[in-house]
């Protein structure tokens, strides 16, 4: 006994010594361990029979011991570790394994949002001659970060022991090269400029005075902790409001090349919480281009905002010549902001980062000789229209652009979309290509709304100002449509000109469920969106669901053959995925997939094996596979977590949270939509009405946002984007103009009539016979004397013979259609409609 006590003194001394430790032989408060791990003693041993530390039974070391369908260990310091002035630092730690490779990987993390990840250390083997305990000796970057070691997703019975950060040999670190820094304490604040003609304006001043500016607003700055220190902050309390905007421009030009990285630290405080205003910063180009990027937050970082404290962010600065703009908006009438200390561009030990696209030029318009180059606008469903102008006749000069892009002239062309006042959030405008491009390798349609719930967005840039024309690169694929959704009030005011059109042949994971099934087939072709498919065999031609399909010689997802082994053995499974005997597909994508004979789709997106979870063939981070479960296409659980598509939310109550549909969840605490928590009065009466539409004894909502309604009582939804009272209809949040809100009706597919009219969307239809008009699917309607699609009246032979199906799909006794358009050479006599299975 009295050796061991003397090993534990001595051990406990050497451990004093050591910036973190965590022998396992008292509590381990330098080190959060997650997941599946035990503690244990060489008198059981899992997987070894003594420790390191003591070096006997008796000692004491941790271990990762997944049950079976679970994984998922990980260890991270508990506090930001600061970079050092004297002596390097370097992370050591003892570990034993039981199995050969995929062991585990030792990396660094920085931001309070995870925001920057690097991968120091990966041990993939083991030693097969080493069978006691191993070390691993990491050597520190000199930065402020928190160390995390992963395990990997095999592994079995790993153990670990004797985790510390200590100093270590070698030369003496180098200090960070500084770009800029600035604390508002000191004369580079004058560096610092709140653009003009915005709602918002940003401030500078010390906390004590921004303290009695707005009320919500940081008592103390970041620097000194204390009411004299001095921040820059957004005060919005008094006008604040639905889409108001400021931006606060850091005017020094940063230089960044490939040569040597550099990383933007900055502190930010979102008052009260970051519920409903939002934080975001861009790269403003110094070049002619003023190009405008979003640089944070990130995908990962955009759900770990942090509200009510002072919070660290990070960015790792792309490659380029430019500026910084901070922008604050809000989306609520409540007063929520921003505020900023302690901007700091320093170097970073991380790999040059940039934005590339390899093009595929398929469609080009310069919009120069007053021509929009078979572009035409939907005269049914816009609210105004694209048009050709110029620099010289653009009809609000102060706005502008007062010059083209192609030209840099004052009488170059460009497409205009011409909205004036008064405006309104519904606004809308649609312009699309009349021609078809060459084998439909890509199609693209503009579309300007002011609602986005009937469609998947592509791409967005959050902006009011562009700043200048700025240049759109979107990844499309086929039959994918381009949407732009408009944010917009009496006070932002936004005119989007379209300069040209290149589509992009590039992968890119969307939203499968409101795409077409769109495969038919006559007697000599098979067709996919209209067009023929290049197939085997037309005979042998079966579609499989969920755009996969194949004959007796190849499979096939949408148009393009897939390299498949087995088409035997090959079969959908639902949500875009599919499988043979060898290996697992997301889309027309192979996955990497441990185990395919136990891979399974959860429905919705989501799926798993027994090691893994996916969301659209992305792996994710999951605690328990086994108890994970698909809620719904968007919401999904386990038992330590709720997720919003791909990412963790920061929920109350796990076990009690539920989906009710549409994009709304809630929990005992809060209410949901689309992964943000919404300021609900009453969260126990809250319900989902239909499509956007949800209800609570006080409020009618959107989307998330109040709804103006006269009577809450009598409020009901007629469809997902018809609704009325006994006062009013409405389209979304818009009031119609009805003659009879009795007898209004919605018909489906966008299409609504009461005894007079007949709407489709917010427009009425210039339609002949009220009485008899019917919606027939996909798209398309019909009363006696004339046939619809989305809106617009076609050229029919025979409205009487004309019948379609809800795959875009249809034909009279005369011609086949898809999507309004004939298809030129089909057979009507032999043309039928695959249904899905």
């Amino acid at each position: 006994m009295l050796p061991i006590l003397f090993i534990l003194l001595c051990q406990t001394f050497l451990s004093q010594g050591t910036i973190l430790n965590c022998d396992f032989e008292t509590n381990c408060n330098d080190f959060a361990l997650y997941g599946f791990w035990a503690i244990t003693d060489g008198y059981h041993p899992q997987p070894i029979d003594h420790d390191h530390t003591l070096n006997i039974e008796a000692g004491h070391y941790v271990f990762y011991n997944p049950s079976p369908g679970t994984r998922g260990f990980e260890m991270r310091t508990q506090n930001w570790l600061q970079p050092s002035t004297d002596r390097p630092l370097c992370f050591r730690m003892w570990y034993y394994p039981s199995q050969i490779n995929f062991l585990f990987s030792v990396q660094v993390v920085q931001g309070e949002g995870v925001e920057l990840i690097r991968t120091l250390a990966s041990v993939v083997d083991k030693n097969v001659s080493t069978v006691d305990w191993t070390l691993i000796n990491v050597k520190l970057p000199n930065e402020k970060i928190k160390i995390s070691v992963q395990t990997n997703l095999t592994q079995k019975y790993l153990a670990f022991d004797d985790i510390s950060v200590d100093y270590c040999d070698g030369p003496r670190p180098s200090p960070p090269k500084v770009l800029f820094t600035c604390d508002f304490e000191s004369p580079c604040s004058d560096n610092f400029v709140s653009l003009p003609k915005y709602p918002y304006q940003w401030l500078i001043s010390n906390a004590s005075d921004a303290n009695r500016i707005e009320f919500f607003a940081p008592s103390a700055d970041y620097t000194f902790g204390n009411g004299s220190g001095h921040y820059a902050f957004v005060p919005v309390s008094k006008i604040v409001d639905n889409g108001k905007v400021g931006y606060l421009h850091l005017q020094k030009q940063l230089q960044i090349t490939s040569q040597e990285s550099y990383c933007l630290n900055f502190q930010y405080y979102a008052y009260p919480s970051s519920d409903r205003s939002y934080l975001k910063i861009y790269s403003w180009a110094s070049d002619e281009s003023k190009a405008i990027q979003m640089l944070w937050p990130g995908e990962r970082s955009s759900y770990s905002i942090l509200g009510g404290r002072w919070a660290w962010g990070i960015i790792n600065l792309p490659v380029g010549n430019y500026s910084l703009l901070f922008r604050v908006d809000t989306d609520t009438s409540f007063t929520y902001s921003f505020a900023l200390d302690n901007i700091d561009i320093t170097s970073c030990d991380y790999p040059p980062s940039s934005t590339s696209y390899n093009s595929l030029l398929s469609f080009s318009c310069n919009f120069d000789n007053s021509t929009m180059c078979d572009m035409i606008n939907d005269e049914m469903s816009s609210t105004f229209n694209f048009t050709i102008f110029t620099g010289d006749t653009i009809p609000d000069q102060e706005l502008g652009p007062d010059r083209d892009h192609t030209n840099n002239s004052t009488s170059g062309g460009f497409l205009y979309w011409n909205q004036y006042l008064p405006v309104n959030t519904s606004d809308r405008g649609r312009v699309y290509l009349s021609k078809k491009l060459s084998n439909m390798l890509n199609t693209t349609v503009i579309r300007l709304s002011g609602d986005g719930y009937s469609s998947t967005g592509l791409w967005y840039q959050v902006l009011d100002d562009s700043q200048g024309w700025q240049i759109a690169l979107v990844p499309l694929r086929l039959g994918f449509r381009f949407h732009h959704r408009l944010y917009n009030d009496a006070n932002n005011r936004l005119n989007h000109k379209l300069r040209s059109v290149t589509t992009v042949q590039s992968r890119l994971a969307m939203d499968i469920y409101n795409l077409y099934p769109a495969y038919g087939k006559d007697n000599y072709n098979v067709y996919f969106a209209g067009e023929k498919m290049n197939v085997g065999s037309v005979n042998s031609f079966e579609v499989l669901g969920n755009f996969y399909a194949k004959d007796k010689w190849n499979v096939y997802y949408m148009n393009k053959k897939l390299d498949i082994i087995s088409i035997g053995s090959f079969h959908e499974l639902g949500s875009g995925y599919a499988k043979d005997n060898y290996n697992v597909y997301f889309l027309d994508k192979k996955l990497d997939v441990i185990s395919v004979s136990s891979f399974k789709t959860l429905g919705y997106r989501y799926a798993k094996d027994n090691y893994n979870v996916y969301y659209i063939g992305r792996k994710l981070d999951v605690i328990s596979v086994s108890s994970f479960v698909a809620l719904d296409n968007r919401y999904a659980k386990d038992n330590y977590n709720v997720y919003y598509l791909d990412k963790k939310l920061d929920v109350i109550s796990v076990s009690s949270f539920k989906v009710l549909g549409n994009g709304y969840a809630k929990d005992n605490y809060n209410v949901y939509y689309l992964g943000k928590r919404l300021n609900v009065i009453s969260v126990s009466s809250f319900e989902v009405l239909h499509g956007a539409y949800a209800k609570d004894n006080y409020n009618v909502y959107l989307a998330g946002e109040k709804l103006d309604v006269i009577s809450i009582s009598s409020f009901k939804v007629l469809s997902s984007d018809y609704a009325k009272d006994n006062y009013n209809v409405y389209y979304l949040n818009k009031k119609l103009d009805v003659i009879s809100v009795n007898s209004f009706q919605a018909l489906g597919h966008g299409y609504a009539k009461d005894n007079y009219n007949v709407y489709y969307l917010d427009k009425k239809l210039d339609v002949i016979s009220v009485s008899s008009f019917k919606v027939l699917g996909g798209d398309y309607a019909k009363d006696n004397y004339n046939v619809y699609y989305i809106g617009r009246k076609l050229d029919v032979i025979s409205v009487y013979s004309f019948e379609a199906s809800s795959n875009g799909y249809a034909k009279d006794n005369y011609n086949v259609y898809y999507m309004g358009k004939k298809i030129p050479g089909a057979s009507v006599s032999s043309f039928t409609l695959f249904k899905q299975k």
